[in-house]
């Protein structure tokens, strides 16, 4: 069968099935091939891989023409894209990875795992290639490149929107290095695209290798040529997903008695094919005549290669109907009412499976969502007429947010893109910085300055905007505040900074207010780090589908809160210790003996504290572990962490009241603390062992392992004074003279 008007939107599609379903057959590779200028399909599917490393099957034999075809001039976008536009695609619901969200953050997650960063840079070409003054330079918010990628896919593969860590992975897949580019730097679709064929070929021999299947058993290169391989295929995925939409561009069977389902002219729409998939399907199987059945079946199989190419977005819920509540038993504690999201009863449907199911005669999902379809159709033909453009998409936003207002899937939507649009992070992080400075200042004034009084204060404004962003998540999610690692960066730091500043309210000497501003600025900026990594390696959402474990929100909110609180004290307990140590060290402050011991004051203080959650915490857990697994305590690392957690502040202060542990004991000991609640906290979950092994995180072994050294620096110099501090006290007794001055402290 030949496709009337090819596209490269279409040729891109159907590379997209290829790469990830192995659908593509040895005829419709050579016009693909043909359009694209690479080898055939038969050849291209030899190379590629599958996400998720399966192996590719063909599938030959289906009715496509192999006459090659030039690729079509690019249409490119006219004008910026209206916003109201922009805000009314961002606002369509969409499943991924097991939770209905706004497309907005579809867009964002995705270009995030893409290009490292929520917003695409870019240099336009207004004029001609060589001139450079009309060059303009662009910024794509996501959803705006989303838009381009769905509606002008042959001019977005222009975008530079591939991240790629070095050079050498150029290299590897035969891509010539560009002049004037960094060796981190971005790259578009096309310059990357010669070196397609080679990616993939690499990247399916390292699914085939049981060894470098596993990802901590490839190299760097390696593991960076397998992400490029999946974000390729997940782009060629995001290029063809309307290719279904296109107008008029199915040509009809000659001689088939179709007229009276598809019109009376050459082409047709995938709207019309689907609204009359069952008298198709009827006819396929008993027309009046040979040329109408083979016509029927031709156009059946179109549709569903049409349908099944727009596999990367999920938009079609499966009725109207909200999931009835339902008696549920979770982990044996009790009855409960819940929706029973996630069955496959309750998935929502890509366009495929919607196909099918229309085409096995369930016309109440036809009505139920062909005025979307029709809607895109209208909506990518007349993708430069902005006021046509924004009814077409109007009538799909009209549709699919009726469908999912009445399953009770969409209440949170309008909340969520609010969410992302306040970047409340963010903006609590500039605060603290601004914070910081103004610590940095108030230390060259007068302790008793109305700016050192006003700060405190001053700093519960970013701490507001922390929590109320932390709490907001929550109520998204409708979970407690801490479910998933990500979420313990920004509570603990949260906890911290509010801690620190109770600290300073009791103890007016400065100390608190440096350590809330510097570990709130720290903490957030390392959340924006920790979001953007996740996103870049592993294309995760940070609001995503619970594990199974973790799926009770009884147990989110006491074990998982009080022992997250344990570990921000645990830090929190060290830095005072650090100070204590790195200022005996340097000399800072010599012979103020009231700081230090308000130091140690703050450590002890703060072990309490963090002892108490990190015990009930631990038994909590205990006690969640019994209810899950049938046990209450199995060694687990994590169930270890914690425990050595309880353990070594234990000794802490038993060693302090017994009096083994001085001031600079304490503190030192306070400081080692640290590097266990790391461990705990962490890199546990870098092991890969346990029940607790969700959660490992790629690439973060060296900072811990860096942030282990930084500790160990720190304690030996915390050993090396109290030996001296040692030696100066039995030398102070023997000669039976004064206080004896040591590293710069008195030792009394």
């Amino acid at each position: 069968m030949n496709l009337a008007k090819p596209t490269l939107l279409r040729t891109l599609a159907r590379r997209a099935v290829a790469a990830a379903l192995g659908l593509i057959g040895p005829a419709i590779g050579a016009t693909v091939g043909a359009a694209l200028g690479i080898p055939s399909a038969q050849a291209a599917a030899q190379e590629t891989a599958a996400p998720q490393g399966e192996p590719v099957d063909e599938h030959a034999g289906h009715d496509h023409a192999n006459e090659p075809h030039d690729a079509p001039p690019e249409v490119r976008r006219a004008a910026p894209w209206d916003p109201e536009i922009v805000a009314l695609f961002g606002e369509l619901p969409i499943l991924e990875q097991g939770r209905v969200k706004p497309l907005s953050t579809f867009a964002g997650f995705k270009l995030l795992q893409l290009n490292g960063t929520r917003t695409l840079r870019m240099v336009d070409d207004r004029g001609t290639p060589d001139q450079k003054d009309d060059d303009v330079e662009v910024k794509l918010s996501p959803t705006e490149w989303l838009l381009d990628c769905l509606f002008f896919p042959e001019a977005s593969r222009r975008h530079p929107c591939f991240q790629l860590q070095t050079w050498e992975v150029l290299d590897a897949i035969g891509v010539e290095r560009i002049d004037g580019r960094k060796k981190r730097d971005r790259y578009s679709y096309l310059e990357l695209e010669p070196g397609r064929p080679q990616l993939f070929a690499r990247a399916r021999a390292m699914m085939s290798d049981p060894v470098k299947r596993e990802a901590k058993n490839r190299s760097y290169l390696d593991e960076q040529l397998m992400q490029l391989a999946m974000k390729m295929n997940q782009y060629e995925g995001l290029l063809g997903a309307l290719v279904f939409a296109q107008q008029e561009f199915l040509e009809m069977p000659a001689g088939a008695q179709l007229a009276d389902l598809l019109g009376d002219g050459k082409t047709t729409r995938f709207s019309r094919l689907l609204e009359h998939s069952a008298a198709l399907t009827e006819r396929a199987a008993s027309g009046v005549d040979e040329a109408t059945r083979t016509g029927a079946q031709r156009m059946l199989r179109l549709a569903q290669q049409m349908a099944d190419f727009a596999s990367a977005l999920t938009l079609f819920p499966p009725d109207a109907k909200p999931a009835p509540l339902v008696k549920t038993t979770m982990y044996n504690s009790g009855p409960a009412e819940k929706r029973p999201g996630g069955s496959e009863e309750e998935e929502w449907l890509t366009l495929g499976a919607l196909e099918q199911r229309v085409a096995a005669g369930d016309a109440e999902l036809l009505a139920l969502h062909l005025p979307a379809i029709v809607g895109f159709e209208d909506a990518f033909a007349a993708r430069n007429d902005p006021p046509r453009m924004k009814a077409a998409l109007q009538q799909v936003r009209d549709t699919l947010v009726r469908t999912a207002t009445g399953r009770e899937q969409y209440a949170k939507i309008g909340s969520e893109i609010s969410y992302y649009e306040a970047d409340l992070f963010f903006r609590a992080l500039v605060l603290y910085v601004i914070c910081f400075v103004l610590v940095a200042v108030g230390w060259l004034l007068r302790a008793d300055h109305k700016l050192n009084r006003a700060l405190p204060w001053l700093l519960f404004v970013p701490l507001a905007l922390h929590v109320a962003a932390i709490a907001w998540r929550g109520y998204l999610r409708a979970r407690p505040p801490v479910s998933t690692l990500y979420e313990t960066i920004p509570f603990i730091t949260a906890a911290i900074v509010l801690v620190a500043l109770v600290i300073e309210l009791i103890d007016r000497r400065r100390i608190g207010v440096v350590f809330a501003a510097v570990l709130g600025a720290a903490g957030l900026f390392l959340t924006q780090r920790y979001e953007a990594k996740e996103a870049f390696d592993k294309g995760v959402d940070t609001m995503p589908q619970l594990v199974a474990v973790l799926d009770t929100n009884f147990w989110l909110s006491t074990h998982v809160t009080s022992v997250t609180i344990g570990y921000a004290a645990g830090l929190l307990a060290a830095l005072p210790g650090i100070v204590f140590i790195l200022g005996k060290l340097f000399g800072l402050r010599r012979g103020d003996a009231d700081f230090y011991r308000a130091l140690t004051r703050m450590t002890y203080g703060v072990l309490c504290f963090g002892l108490l959650f990190s015990v009930v915490g631990t038994i909590l857990g205990g006690v969640w572990a019994n209810d899950s697994w049938g046990r209450f305590w199995g060694w687990d690392p994590k169930e270890n962490g914690a425990l050595m957690i309880c353990l070594w502040e234990l000794a802490i202060l038993h060693g302090r009241m017994g009096g083994y542990l001085r001031d600079i004991g304490v503190c030192t000991a306070a400081v080692f603390g640290a590097s266990i609640v790391v461990f705990s906290w962490f890199h546990v979950n870098q092991l890969g062992v346990g029940l607790h092994s969700y959660g490992a995180t790629d690439g973060v072994s060296f900072w811990l392992w860096t942030t282990y050294g930084g500790i160990a620096l720190v304690v030996l110099a915390g050993l090396w004074l109290a030996m001296e501090a040692r030696a100066a006290r039995k030398a102070s007794t023997s000669n039976a003279v004064g206080p004896a001055k040591v590293a710069g402290f008195e030792t009394d």
